[in-house]
């Protein structure tokens, strides 16, 4: 089946319907440049009733990282996401549903970088089952795309030619309440997509959403089978993953690390860390690409 979009107004701030001081909405942005093996991966995130909001980005070349950049406000500005500034970051809504530039003006680094959808955004509310977990979002949406524009990081110079993924992500994130996720997402040379969001409560099944992009759009992941291997950083070493999509149809991946790990801890006064590996991969059919698997654990257990 085929999934379902989003409407202009999902592409705003949404109202704060929690009083809790980890309500959050959060835009995320990633992209891979096949010829020069450059990763970047950026989020901003304001956070209503704590009045902040933070953002960061990290490049890596050829698996090491090369830049990292990370700043956050004590007040909310009186934008939209049609433009907000974090420090040197600059997030913009060129096109409602279409077109996104992420720009860095930054002492060490410089990027316009801009994301444009090869397909429609993908509501995770519409999957058959439902969608995520309320503990990891009240609302959520992906988008695969082409990503073009310049990177300057680590005395390179990059005209940016590749593929990329967007998500738009708001709700009471509430830590307490989750085991583990494994967001899993690449992107292959052919322009096949896909995006696998595994979500672990401390009990019940596993929930599982998400979607192939293949050459007549978007379709839903409705199961999938995972083998994952952990490195002793805690990143992820290895990994393959068949998912199994409405349609009938499944795409077989595998995926090796092909860099250095960064641990994330996104909750200050909590124990969650969120690993960051950028991931090598190839299709069942032997196509190559990029992605990242980011693995979320907690120790409340």
């Amino acid at each position: 089946m085929p999934t379902v979009g989003i409407t202009d107004e999902c592409e705003g701030l949404h109202p704060v319907e929690d009083p809790s001081e980890h309500w959050s909405d959060s835009l995320y942005f990633n992209a891979w440049d096949p010829a020069t093996d450059a990763f970047v991966m950026t989020r901003i995130a304001v956070k209503a009733n704590a009045s902040q909001v933070t953002a960061g980005m990290v490049v890596w070349l050829a698996g090491q990282p090369v830049y990292g950049y990370g700043d956050e406000l004590d007040e909310i500005p009186p934008t939209d996401w049609d433009v907000m500034s974090v420090g040197a970051i600059t997030y913009r809504m060129l096109e409602s549903r279409q077109r996104w530039v992420v720009q860095l003006a930054g002492a060490d680094g410089r990027a316009h970088l801009e994301w444009e959808g090869l397909s429609p955004a993908t509501a995770y509310d519409g999957h058959p089952a439902g969608g995520l977990p309320q503990a990891v979002a009240w609302g959520h949406y992906e988008q695969s795309c082409r990503v073009t524009g310049d990177l300057e990081v680590g005395g390179r110079r990059i005209r940016f030619d590749g593929f990329g993924q967007r998500d738009h992500s708001w709700g009471h994130r509430h830590w307490a309440g989750l085991h583990q996720w494994h967001w899993v997402t690449g992107f292959l040379r052919d322009g096949r997509a896909f995006n696998l969001f595994e979500v672990h409560e401390h009990h019940g099944v596993p929930m599982i959403n998400g979607f192939v992009r293949g050459p007549d759009g978007d379709e839903y992941v409705v199961a999938s089978a995972r083998e994952h291997e952990l490195s002793d950083d805690g990143g992820t070493e290895h990994y393959r993953v068949v998912l199994q999509l409405a349609s009938g149809e499944a795409l077989e991946v595998t995926g090796e690390r092909a860099g250095l790990s960064i641990p994330v801890r996104p909750a200050a006064d909590q124990p969650v860390t969120v690993h960051e590996t950028p991931m090598r991969l190839r299709a069942g059919d032997g196509t190559e690409g990029y992605g990242i698997y980011e693995h979320l654990v907690t120790e409340f257990e």
